[in-house]
């Protein structure tokens, strides 16, 4: 395998695990955003899978849209302007060297953010 390949093998093993994650915690997740989504407006679920592998036990907290701008990240910043809350959630992990990896999680069962 060239450099490139593992780089890419690398990835896309980290997403399946983030993936699966996300979909184990999906009502627990979409719960917690709705609420806060009702509380402080667009934002995302900030995941903080750099302190510890992602577990039971994962630290996640809300940002608001303001709040995620300090990150400058381009990925994000659309995702938030652009996610639609009646019918998904937007979920950013924080990785190591901080990297950041954007996800637009459909809502389970259309329960809807608003």
């Amino acid at each position: 395998m060239t450099p490139e390949s593992n780089i890419l093998a690398a990835v896309h093993m980290e997403t399946e695990k983030d993936l699966s994650w996300i979909h184990h915690h999906d009502s627990l997740l979409s719960s917690k955003a709705c609420g806060w989504f009702k509380l402080v407006g667009r934002g995302a679920i900030l995941v903080d899978a750099a302190a510890k592998p992602l577990g039971d036990n994962s630290l996640f907290t809300y940002l608001n849209q303001e709040e995620f701008e300090r990150f400058a990240d381009e990925e994000v910043n659309l995702a938030l302007e652009t996610y639609i809350p009646s019918e998904e959630f937007v979920l950013v992990m924080l990785k190591l060297q901080d990297l950041l990896h954007t996800y637009r999680i459909q809502i389970p069962n259309q329960e809807g953010l608003i």
